[in-house]
């Protein structure tokens, strides 16, 4: 005896999708089956994570792969079931058994497919310094130097442009961007190029991450773009020294009433000039009697 049109497997077009999104179910049967609908909407009463959603009867009948179409529901899971086989006044009987299809075989388990209505959040972020070249600088930053910025996503994204970007505060310079670059798995990598004019000695912070609305998970959930304090510190000094407004003495040379009042009576005083690259000194000059050398 032949046995009567069961279902073999359920498999759906999407391996994740959130709410409301489109879903397309291929159910393969043990046989061809005809599906006569004219009297009732044919469908699979599905459950994930407690949450019920009806899958109806699109097309198939002739074959042993019958699509049922969906809406994802709310729940978040992964792991979705069939409840019951409603035939609601249809018919599907097997083209070589002849019997109608057993619908009391229930329990069967979409393989691979999740619904996922959580939003990708950032977990982690870091913040280091590179030369202009992309090697690490764990020194002050100057200008031409970058600011490199690592995100690092709940989830993997898509999206992800060149015109994404983390807002970056400092000291003086006001807020500077750091724009996307690449991405690496589920880290994402911003940078900025520090400008003349940039200072911050106590830590670069991050202000905000500002990105387009396409930036999504795989289930098409938005990105949420709260930022967390940042580990790892950047100090950056892209400000030249301020000139001397007069020559300054050295103190051990100041023979006046005070060390600071620039009186000396040294015939050949000592005057030292320091030169700066903007973070710290490179070079120091001793003049005495009208000479100058290297210190």
């Amino acid at each position: 005896m032949v046995s009567a049109p069961v279902i073999s497997s359920i498999t759906v077009d999407k391996a994740v999708a959130k709410s409301g999104a489109a879903l397309s179910f291929t159910v393969t049967m043990s046989e061809a089956v005809t599906v006569a609908a004219a009297n009732g909407t044919l469908a699979i009463a599905f459950e994930v994570g407690g949450t019920p959603f009806t899958a109806t009867y699109a097309r198939g009948s002739g074959t042993n792969t019958l699509t049922f179409t969906a809406t994802a529901p709310t729940r978040n899971d992964n792991a979705i079931t069939v409840q019951a086989i409603n035939l609601n006044g249809s018919t599907v009987t097997g083209n070589v058994s002849g019997q109608g299809w057993v619908t009391t075989v229930v329990g069967q388990q979409v393989a691979n497919f999740a619904v996922d209505n959580t939003a990708p959040t950032i977990s982690t972020a870091a913040i280091s310094g590179t030369t202009s070249a992309d090697a690490a600088k764990t020194g002050t930053l100057v200008a031409g130097d970058k600011v490199k910025v690592v995100l690092t996503s709940s989830e993997a994204l898509t999206g992800l442009a060149a015109t994404d970007k983390v807002t970056l505060t400092l000291d003086t310079g006001g807020t500077v961007d750091a724009f996307w670059v690449s991405s690496s798995g589920n880290d994402h990598t911003f940078s900025y190029t520090v400008a003349t004019g940039n200072l911050d000695t106590d830590g670069i912070a991050l202000s905000c991450l500002v990105v387009s609305a396409s930036v999504k998970d795989g289930a098409g959930n938005a990105l949420a773009t709260t930022l967390l304090t940042a580990s790892g510190v950047v100090n950056v000094a892209a400000v030249a020294p301020a000139a001397p407004t007069i020559l300054d003495l050295l103190a051990a040379q100041d023979s006046g009433t005070s060390s600071a009042d620039n009186l000396t009576n040294a015939t050949a005083p000592t005057i030292a000039l320091t030169l700066y690259d903007g973070a710290s000194s490179v070079a120091t000059y001793s003049f005495a009697a009208g000479a100058a050398s290297a210190a």
